[in-house]
């Protein structure tokens, strides 16, 4: 382990193995970034430490910061790792190969970034949802994945379907009395198809309609980004493979947003945003 040097050094860049592997093949373009500080203690009490209260910011100010860490595993653990699941048949010996990072992997090197708040507050930015017509059946504060625990809230719940057959208006008919022409059509695809005997199939459904509100966050654009995982099982090990096409997201799902919505469901109040998230029958 190596430390920064404060009074030469101004800033330390290093690239992570993903991030090479990109470089390599000149896919390499970042958009974003984000500020952590997983390397500083605020409360020194839960290592055993007691201090004043206006010492906490003369030994953050001097204490020795770490330089940049990278990578979390070394080649020859990550080779270990691999080889064990290939000869136990957890893993095919040879994998397609996809331009996105292990998320366990990222998830190891930071864990903490800076957020956005209102200034002079005590409270800390957060999400508030609301289930709109689904029931959300359990939560969980933490998701753990490869042994890591990760401050996410996770809430449970499912879009369900339920066919309805309505026949109290049903009437015998002569179908080769009824004049049908190359217009003439029963869409198969809507919530209700009536039939030519005026009986009825009605499709009554539960979806996954969301009203997300950001509470505390000095920011004041409404906007959301929607991140879509899979969860991959190798033997008894699971881990999330983020899906970052847009192709393969609406393999699964219809997503609606905002005015997309259908205007019977309860408008949302000011600075809200409605996420709809609509499986596919």
């Amino acid at each position: 382990m190596a430390f920064f040097d404060k009074k030469q050094e101004v800033i330390d860049i290093q690239l992570t193995q993903y991030g090479k592997n990109l470089l390599a093949r000149g896919s390499f373009k970042p958009v974003y970034y984000s500020f952590f500080d997983d390397d500083i203690i605020y409360n020194a009490a839960p290592t055993g430490v007691t201090e004043k209260q206006n010492r906490s910011q003369d030994r953050i100010k001097e204490a020795q910061r770490p330089r940049t860490q990278h990578t979390v595993t070394s080649v020859e653990e990550t080779y270990d790792q691999l080889a064990e699941l290939i000869e136990s048949g957890q893993r095919e010996r040879f994998q397609e190969i996809k331009r996105t990072q292990d998320t366990e992997i990222s998830e190891k090197i930071l864990s903490h970034p800076l957020q956005n708040t209102v200034l002079s507050s005590q409270n800390a930015p957060r999400l508030k949802v609301n289930a709109l017509q689904c029931r959300i059946t359990s939560s969980a504060n933490t998701i753990t994945s490869k042994e890591i625990v990760k401050n996410i809230p996770q809430l449970n719940f499912s879009a369900s379907y339920s066919l309805t057959r309505d026949d109290s208006r049903e009437k015998e008919i002569d179908i080769e009395s009824i004049p049908v022409d190359s217009e003439y059509y029963i869409d198969l695809t809507s919530d209700e198809i009536q039939f030519l005997n005026d009986t009825k199939i009605r499709v009554e459904r539960e979806d996954v309609i969301l009203d997300v509100t950001e509470e505390y966050s000095a920011r004041t654009i409404n906007e959301f980004e929607i991140e879509f995982y899979e969860i991959l099982e190798e033997g008894t090990t699971q881990h999330l493979l983020r899906l970052k096409e847009e192709d393969e997201v609406y393999k699964y799902f219809d997503i609606l947003v905002d005015d997309q919505i259908d205007k019977n469901i309860k408008e949302s109040a000011e600075n809200r945003r409605h996420v709809t998230v609509r499986t596919k029958s």
